[in-house]
């Protein structure tokens, strides 16, 4: 079965973060990321702590795989990563497992193999294809299991040179821009991202600890458990819970979070030792802005007046209606945070805007083999 979603063709991934991304190079701990914005923020320090855990069981070193995950994904703020998950820009080919995703229609498939019987081999061949994952923890799992699948990554796994690693990436063939590895290096030193190359043990065991879910999407009023999983597994005897934004979503000691109002908030569980597992919470948002800094406009015109909303930005759209334009360009009318921490209301280029709560355009049974 797929599902049909409204997606705009997926735009280059940029591999050089722009200047005012950056941070000094001596940050010494994870929740010193001056110079990001709050969702930067959130983004690198749930990756850090999934990416620990991985680290601890794959033995692929963290830094690096939070540095490939900045670089490839601009903090999740382009389609690829909002629409389906991929926070490496990993391609999916005729014998690639798992979820498929294709760009040109916005679709998500079980499998190549139906992503085939669909739409037939004529349309599949000519088309660039991309893994899709449930969670961000997954994409993590994709990443690691495309090292360990490729003999030609072999030297990657075990080698605990963040630099070293980052120039295999080049010379085994993961990525052929000329500067990727120098961007990598360069995202490791900038945001102190060794710090998650720590696997060193709490006084319980425990190396690290991760939520059952990276990201909530709750409506004003609606309650979830986050439940901790820690590597190895044990029971923590300490642990802090905390959000960030109680006026947004609060959390108990049980791990229960309840949506208040409008916005976003981190949520954390903390041992003694500092080591956090994260979890952003979204609330009566449902969409993302993605791909630009998008201009939010005073009426569907893109010549009307306008202010600057974050790229990367979480918003509710007020409803599913298109609104045209002249020339036929369409627009969703948004509500969010614009540069400034203000709420404000306007229009949007339908380009930018990735619902995440959307309908269903049309099904396709496909055989089960």
């Amino acid at each position: 079965m797929k599902t049909r979603r409204y997606i705009s063709v997926i735009l280059a991934l940029a591999l050089l973060l722009p200047a005012v991304f950056a941070v000094p190079a001596n940050v010494s701990a994870a929740s010193d990321y001056a110079g990001l914005n709050k969702y930067q923020v959130y983004f690198t320090r749930v990756i850090g702590s999934l990416a620990r855990a991985d680290y601890y069981e794959k033995d692929i070193l963290a830094s690096i795989t939070v540095s490939q995950a900045i670089v490839e994904s601009g903090f999740a703020a382009y389609t690829l990563p909002v629409a389906a998950n991929n926070l490496f820009g990993i391609r999916a080919y005729f014998n690639s497992p798992g979820m498929i995703f294709d760009p040109k229609e916005g679709t998500v498939y079980a499998s190549y193999a139906d992503l085939m019987t669909t739409k037939g081999a004529s349309y599949a061949n000519t088309l660039s294809t991309w893994r899709a994952n449930s969670s961000w923890r997954d994409s993590v799992d994709t990443h690691s299991w495309l090292f360990f699948y490729e003999s030609k990554f072999k030297d990657i796994i075990g080698n605990h040179d963040y630099k070293d690693v980052a120039r295999l990436l080049m010379t085994t063939g993961y990525c052929s821009d000329a500067g990727y590895a120098d961007s990598v290096i360069r995202t490791v030193e900038k945001y102190g991202l060794t710090e998650y190359d720590d696997l060193t043990p709490d006084d319980d065991g425990i190396v690290g600890i991760i939520f059952n879910k990276e990201q909530l999407w709750l409506d004003t009023g609606e309650t979830e458990q986050l439940t901790v999983t820690a590597f190895p597994e044990a029971e923590p005897a300490e642990l802090d819970w905390k959000s960030d934004n109680e006026s947004v979503a609060t959390v108990d000691e049980e791990g229960n979070v309840k949506a208040i109002a409008h916005g976003c908030a981190l949520i954390t569980a903390t041992l003694a030792n500092g080591r956090e597992a994260c979890c952003i919470v979204y609330v009566d948002c449902n969409a993302t802005i993605v791909d630009a800094w998008a201009k939010v406009h005073s009426s569907p015109d893109s010549d009307s007046g306008y202010v600057y909303m974050f790229f990367g930005t979480p918003v509710k759209m007020l409803s599913d209606a298109l609104y045209y334009g002249p020339g036929g360009k369409t627009f969703y009318r948004v509500y969010g945070y614009n540069i400034n921490g203000d709420i404000m209301t306007g229009y949007v280029s339908s380009d930018n805007v990735i619902p995440h709560k959307c309908e269903v355009s049309d099904i396709a049974f496909v055989k089960d083999s």
